[in-house]
């Protein structure tokens, strides 16, 4: 699939939801009147305590973001998220935040992910493209596990 026609799919699944969140809420005020302009992002703790709210998040969304430490991988509660999720049959997409973190790696203000790495040395490129690729083996496995 294209990468218009996921953003064209994408867009129609995020009218959905704002239908979604407004039939859900309807019969909580009558009177209201909710305006979902955009996205609505329910931003559920990463620690292992917070099972349950994890739980009821991943039940409210049509497509989640999941947020994935490029330092430490897939941890337990990526992996109950992950679960959650295919248990929903929710699709999802996976975001690797704290590349700054990666030894060596050299602020870019402001510039974009694909910008800022054509501006790291060999080594801190070669990192991130070797925990990327740890990450997607490690979600086909959890995925698809007889891949």
């Amino acid at each position: 699939m294209s990468m218009k026609a996921r953003l064209e799919e994408l867009h129609s699944k995020l009218g959905q939801t704002a239908e979604n969140i407004r039939e859900r809420t309807r019969e909580l005020k009558t009177d209201a009147k909710l305006r979902v302009p955009g996205l609505l992002v329910i931003d559920t703790p990463g620690h292992e305590s917070f099972t349950n709210l994890r739980s009821r998040g991943s039940g409210l969304c049509d497509i989640a973001i999941l947020v994935v430490d490029i330092m430490h991988g897939l941890q337990r509660q990526t992996i109950e998220s992950l679960n959650l999720l295919k248990m929903r049959n929710t699709e999802f997409i996976v975001a690797l935040n704290k590349v700054d973190r990666l030894s060596g790696w050299k602020t870019c203000k402001n510039k974009p992910i694909v910008k800022a790495m054509k501006q790291q040395s060999k080594d801190v490129q070669m990192e991130f493209n070797w925990r990327l690729t740890q990450v997607k083996i490690n979600l086909r496995l959890l995925w698809c596990p007889t891949w």
